[in-house]
């Protein structure tokens, strides 16, 4: 398994294209997303540090 971090998932979120040889890799042997990766950028939306669509992030976010 591969594990997203946000300097991957943002571009990802924001419509870029992953290379090629990424996306090889994550059909081969999946990925993973940490929760500390949506909470930071929930976070950086929030403060207005990051600016992407947001219909599909919620008000407030609890992590447990």
């Amino acid at each position: 398994m591969l594990l997203f971090d946000t300097s991957i998932l943002i571009p990802w979120l924001a419509g870029d294209e992953l290379p090629s040889s990424l996306i090889k890799r994550v059909r081969a042997r999946g990925a993973y997303v940490t929760p500390i990766s949506i909470w930071e950028i929930w976070i950086k939306v929030k403060i207005g540090k990051l600016a992407m669509q947001t219909d599909y992030l919620p008000d407030t976010l609890v992590i447990q």
